[in-house]
């Protein structure tokens, strides 16, 4: 399984370090949150198929706007 805490968690402390540049954390964050995400949908669609349409698009409303979010501070 996928944690986007611990994706974003991991990002931060190696950010923190220098062992990474902050546009490999901006990355790292929102593929971690993807990757999150698929997993999420994937489980709403073991549970019942009706769940499958809501969660992936509030999701994806989500990845938008992180993306909206993290690719102005890669382009600075």
């Amino acid at each position: 399984l996928v944690s986007s805490g611990t994706s974003t968690a991991t990002a931060v402390s190696l950010l923190g370090t220098g062992q990474i540049t902050v546009d490999t954390a901006v990355a790292g964050v929102i593929a971690g949150t993807v990757a999150s995400i698929l997993v999420k949908t994937a489980f709403a669609a073991s549970v019942a198929r009706e769940l499958v349409r809501p969660v992936l698009v509030w999701n994806l409303v989500l990845i938008a706007a992180g993306v909206a979010a993290g690719v102005p501070l890669l382009i600075l």
